[in-house]
């Protein structure tokens, strides 16, 4: 309910008080109520089956939640006689449904939402009374994804139990639902009924819950001017017969006869003949004798890992990742994003930008374990893959990168081991002097530090 709302319950509460009315007697407890819900599968004939579950991870309460996004409810295909899936909500206390709404799932293909759609209440639990009945043959009860329809019900009758009925198409053995809204349905009503009760004033419950102004008798306002029959104002001046200028006889001026200037006879400077500069003679430098450098035996660099290719960033969540690893951690295949076998689901239309590409590993909703992919396992909807977080800044931006420690030079030499390291990376002999044969070393390995 809206604050404008909340504020008018408020001004028609106090004047009822002021004019004497219990409004507790009126309001009792509200909107106060038990429910209970039940749920089965039923054959075209009526009689209960049992070849129809609920997807793995679906679970009942899933449907009157307005914010889920998909019931999952799948069939044996090849046992073929099990196509009603059917909820009960009980209330203690018995209420009038004037409306009733649905809202389909986020699934990309409707293919799998219900074929029909039927509604009853009951007061017993045993006789009960259609209130809507639906058909879907033409595909026209959800034309768009994630939303409500609404259903207005020609209903005055109080029901302790509604039913909704909901059918597979026959072209399909999985069923997708939205959510049914009945929980929110309830509030409105009951919500509505009281502020009639307390006001006086009937309200839709379907469209809002407090009229917008009070409705008032007096007429609309006065025009702000009668009609004049002045005319309207005069046009512009009429065109004049006035002639254009004369034309004026002016000659244009004479032209002149001046001759152009004389041609100048002298004559042009003399070429230079500077000689060229002469060619310098230098020969290239002598080529060194010196040895190239002895060989180190420092290991080669770790290999590094490429940003959103072999890695991917702890701060994202490895939502950046766009690598090509198709399997997850416990070594199952990954499902491919843009096919809904084994595992329905619509994350290709939820997150478009997201790189959900063949069956590479992904995470486009920055599940906080890092990239995952559905499996082609039926058993196993999804499963983490095994990406490594890169260790780069950019991917870290709170942790300062560290320094290493630098080593102290080399001592050794001149008769001195000092710190056992030579300068010049050689090995320390026993006797204080660097070098690189056997004698020196005597089989240890030169220190480069």
């Amino acid at each position: 309910m809206k604050i404008s709302h909340l504020i008018y319950l408020y001004n028609i509460l106090s004047a009822s008080v002021a004019a004497g009315l219990d409004v507790k007697t009126v309001v009792g407890n509200g909107c106060k109520n038990e429910v209970k819900y039940s749920y089965a599968f039923y054959t075209d004939n009526g009689d209960s089956c049992d070849s129809c579950t609920l997807c793995t991870g679906t679970r009942i309460g899933f449907l009157f939640d307005p914010n889920h996004k998909n019931f999952c409810i799948k069939c044996d295909e090849a046992e073929g006689q099990c196509t009603t899936f059917q909820v009960a909500t009980t209330f203690k206390s018995p209420w009038t449904m004037k409306f009733f709404s649905l809202i389909s799932s986020d699934m990309v293909t409707d293919n799998t939402d219900p074929g029909s759609i039927m509604l009853n209440g009951s007061m017993d639990g045993t006789t009960w009374a259609t209130l809507l009945s639906t058909d879907d043959s033409a595909g026209s009860l959800f034309k768009k994804r994630m939303v409500k329809q609404m259903y207005i019900l020609d209903n005055n009758n109080k029901y302790s139990h509604y039913a909704v009925k909901y059918k597979l198409k026959k072209t399909s053995a999985t069923m997708h639902l939205g959510a049914s809204a009945i929980l929110q349905v309830y509030v409105n009503e009951c919500a509505a009924q009281i502020f009639s009760d307390v006001s006086g004033l009937n309200i839709l419950p379907y469209t809002t819950l407090a009229p917008t102004s009070h409705p008032t008798l007096k007429p609309s306002p006065k025009p702000s001017s009668r009609p004049t029959n002045k005319p309207s104002p005069k046009p512009s001046p009429r065109p004049t017969n006035r002639p254009s200028p004369r034309p004026t006889n002016k000659p244009s001026p004479k032209p002149t006869n001046r001759p152009s200037p004389r041609p100048t006879n002298k004559p042009s400077p003399r070429p230079t003949h500077k000689p060229s500069p002469k060619p310098t003679h230098k020969p290239s430098p002598k080529p060194t004798n010196r040895p190239s450098p002895r060989p180190t035996n420092k290991p080669s660099p770790p290999p590094t890992h490429t940003k959103g290719i072999t890695c991917a960033c702890m701060n994202v969540k490895q939502n950046d990742y766009r690598g090509t690893t198709s399997k997850t951690r416990t070594g199952k295949t990954c499902q491919r994003w843009d096919r809904q076998y084994p595992h329905a689901h619509g994350a290709v239309q939820n997150y478009p930008s997201s790189g959900l590409n063949e069956n590479y590993c992904r995470n486009p909703d920055r599940n906080p374990g890092g990239a995952w992919c559905y499996t082609t396992d039926s058993n196993s909807r999804w499963d983490y893959c095994d990406i490594p977080y890169c260790d780069i800044p950019m991917c870290n931006p709170t942790k300062a990168p560290t320094k290493r420690p630098t080593k102290p030079p080399g001592t050794c030499g001149g008769g001195r081991t000092g710190n056992g390291r030579c300068a010049n990376g050689g090995c320390c002999s026993r006797f204080g002097w660097c070098g690189w044969d056997s004698a020196w070393c005597n089989d240890r390995a030169p220190i480069t530090g």
